[in-house]
């Protein structure tokens, strides 16, 4: 949760405000804010002649913000670009630090984009897309090496490891998270399929997201 907002209903009293109406009020601020500068002083009315530098001002509000938020012990950040995002988990940001694909293959490489955009958003339903995104990338690298024989393709990804312990391994992680995204809302959408907890979608992330660059990694996908 971010700091509270607090605003007088009909009955004027106090009702708290949601994040996202605290996070459209930076991103407003956000967008206009611009710092004083001082010109030339005029005796008449005693003023100084006022310019609006909005670089500056932009900076040190973006720097007073984040401030706010990492006191408060939250995920999110006010980006360059004015834009409160999601930073996540420790273990989230080392993974999307981590996925610079360079497969060879533009769908691939695509949807690791698209998943790692859309999981900076602080809406929860733009980070469940990237979750089905980053799922989609996993079923899409199992078929990059033998076209047409998705089977002898996963396994010639896993022969670049080196290990034959950790081959056998990846090969179990690869396979429950296959489960879990079959079980659960993110690659299907039936009615039996069970939503995913927001408060998982962190470590989901973190998981799948792991085991992709390790196996971008290996097979010499990573730029």
């Amino acid at each position: 949760m971010v700091p509270e907002l607090k605003e007088r209903n009909t009955l004027g009293l106090e009702q708290d405000q949601p994040d996202g109406v605290v996070f459209d009020l930076i991103e407003y601020a956000a967008e206009r804010v611009a710092k004083p500068i001082e010109g030339q002083w005029h005796n008449y009315m005693n003023h100084y002649e006022l310019t609006f530098a909005e670089a500056p001002g932009r900076r040190e509000f973006r720097k007073d913000v984040n401030q706010i938020l990492q006191r408060g012990g939250t995920m999110y950040e006010l980006d360059a670009a004015g834009r409160i995002v999601r930073i996540g988990t420790a273990e989230v940001r080392e993974v999307i630090s981590q996925m610079t694909p360079a497969s060879g293959d533009a769908e691939l490489d695509g949807l690791l984009s698209l998943a790692k955009e859309r999981y900076l958003s602080r809406k929860a339903d733009d980070r469940a897309l990237a979750l089905e995104k980053l799922w989609d990338a996993f079923e899409r690298l199992k078929t990059v090496d033998v076209l047409g024989n998705k089977k002898q393709s996963a396994n010639a990804l896993l022969d670049n490891i080196a290990s034959a312990e950790f081959r056998t391994f990846t090969s179990i992680e690869m396979q429950s998270l296959t489960d879990l995204g079959n079980r659960f809302m993110i690659r299907h959408h039936e009615t039996d399929k069970h939503q995913v907890p927001e408060d998982a979608q962190d470590y989901l992330f973190a998981r799948m997201g792991s085991l992709i660059v390790f196996l971008l990694r290996v097979s010499n996908r990573l730029g």
